[in-house]
């Protein structure tokens, strides 16, 4: 195989079309399967905070054996060991991984390298390997075709890898931007400690300032299997109705609770959004998700909420002066009729202002407002 100016400027286009649209990856692939000869080319990644995997995408490959990769294999993977430790940038043969008379002993080997004609050489190009992400890409050459196939995709390769490091840059500042739009729209500035999760509480973007907190674990954690959990046990309650809101088809969902930590004296506000991941643009992040799946962002603010009266709590969750009024009252007690007639205007308008201030509190019924707004006296008390 020749390397050639033109597969390069081919390929690396491709590449930054895929960082602005991640659905161009697998075309990246086929295209660098083609222009290197024919090796079975790749791309997987995983959060290593939230320890999900992303789909090993790739080309060349029996469509049987790809399925049972993801299904069984990369569990059992006997190069990624070796791999693993590589730093960013880094790029590693197969025998640099493991040795080959070492690879022949395993059921990775045998159940799936030997099987698609002993594709135990190539090379594998390490993206990221840092603290909160592990992206690889490369090839897998058959051992009959190494000598004439390896070293020319190794060149292929190291002129490749830092286009696809970019890429990623790229995607990941897009995520970025599209969560801090969303922030602002739920009233949470950039400044806000930022968590998406999905479905199944598992972390898919995490802002520094998030990470800080799960570092501390005194307000929110990872459980033994990577799902987010709040240490306060109001908040937990609250988190479930919000994962549980995921379901629902209204794309403005929202909620809004206070939230306890394990600090003395300190407190927050979480607003929760539903977002869906077309609204967050094209990415590589989109591979966690599937079809129209939504996902949940977490904006967490600090407050010192002993400081704070239940009337500037209201007011933080975005509710006017009429309704944090008619909210306290009806908690109180008091009829719509009641207020209405004190206050000296319909009872249409004083329904309109009880249904915005219930909205904005992510509650539908009186009986939750009063049960919210106990609970945050009692939390004031603690």
């Amino acid at each position: 195989m020749n390397l050639e100016a033109d597969d390069i400027a081919v390929l690396t286009t491709l590449i930054f079309a895929a960082a602005m649209d991640q659905s161009r990856w697998p075309e990246f692939l086929e295209q660098l399967h083609i222009r290197s000869g024919g090796v079975r080319t790749h791309l997987f990644g995983r959060d290593n905070l939230s320890q999900k995997l992303f789909a090993f995408m790739g080309h060349g490959y029996d469509p049987v054996h790809m399925k049972d990769y993801n299904s069984h294999y990369r569990h059992l993977n006997a190069w990624v060991p070796g791999f693993q430790g590589s730093a960013s940038g880094t790029l590693m043969s197969p025998d640099e991984m493991m040795p080959y008379e070492k690879l022949k002993k395993t059921e990775f080997y045998d159940g799936w390298v030997l099987p698609q004609g002993d594709i135990s050489a190539g090379v594998g190009g390490m993206v990221f390997n840092q603290g909160d992400r592990f992206i690889a890409f490369g090839g897998h050459i058959r051992r009959s075709d190494q000598d004439r196939l390896e070293k020319p995709f190794h060149q292929m390769m190291q002129l490749l890898l830092p286009h696809v490091q970019q890429a990623f840059e790229i995607s990941r500042a897009m995520v970025a931007r599209a969560v801090d739009f969303h922030l602002a729209q739920m009233d949470s500035g950039p400044g806000s400690a930022a968590i998406l999760v999905d479905q199944d509480r598992k972390v898919v973007h995490l802002s520094m300032t998030a990470a800080l907190l799960l570092e501390q674990g005194n307000t929110i954690r990872l459980d033994r299997s990577g799902r987010i959990e709040f240490v306060d046990r109001g908040a937990a309650l609250e988190f479930d109705r919000a994962i549980h809101g995921l379901a629902t088809a209204d794309p403005n969902y929202s909620s809004s609770f206070p939230l306890r930590s394990a600090t003395p004296g300190l407190g927050y506000i979480c607003r929760t959004g539903r977002i869906v991941p077309g609204t967050l643009g094209e990415s590589p992040f989109g591979a966690l998700f599937t079809g129209d799946t939504p996902a949940l962002l977490l904006a967490i603010q600090p407050r010192a909420w002993h400081s704070t009266t239940l009337h500037e709590r209201l007011r933080e969750h975005g509710l006017t002066q009429r309704e944090t009024q008619v909210a306290l009252r009806v908690a109180d007690g008091r009829s719509l009729s009641d207020i209405a007639d004190a206050d000296q205007l319909s009872i249409h308008t004083i329904r309109n202002q009880l249904k915005s201030a219930m909205s904005k509190l992510g509650v539908n019924r009186q009986a939750q407002l009063a049960k919210l707004l106990a609970s945050w006296q009692q939390f004031n008390r603690g």
